[in-house]
């Protein structure tokens, strides 16, 4: 398994620790069960830790992504409008910026960070730009 699911009940947070490298099985495979998690506590903030791991996606597999991710969101009756998701990395920060891109675009409520209190604090914020 490449990710350890955490619950931040106060706060109601679901953390994905992803480790190791990032295929976009492990991605959609992680994010799924977050998302089972987020769905059973009806929670909307979902924060994927990706500080040890490295992404290895192709250009068009960031691409692609959204959707996949979209349907996971769906497939939890969860909305990718009412949910907030942070990703923190610190490797590959440009690919990891172009999937935030890809995200945003796709009406995703997604930011990268590369500090975990920063992600924590932007999933807690009553109004948050992006």
């Amino acid at each position: 398994m490449s990710h350890i699911l955490r619950s931040d009940v106060e706060r109601a947070i679901v953390t994905i620790e992803f480790h190791g490298a990032l295929s976009a099985e492990a991605i959609s495979d992680g994010f799924a069960a977050g998302l089972a998690l987020a769905h059973q506590n009806a929670w909307t903030r979902v924060l994927s830790d990706c500080l040890g791991a490295s992404l290895e996606l192709s250009t068009l597999e960031i691409y692609a992504l959204p959707d996949t991710l979209a349907e996971r969101y769906a497939k939890q009756e969860l909305s990718v409008h009412k949910c907030r998701h942070a990703i923190v990395c610190t490797s590959n920060i440009d690919d990891f910026r172009f999937m935030e891109t890809m995200l945003r675009n796709r009406s995703h409520t997604a930011a990268i960070f590369t500090d975990i209190d920063e992600a924590n604090d932007w999933l807690m914020a009553d109004s948050i730009d992006i």
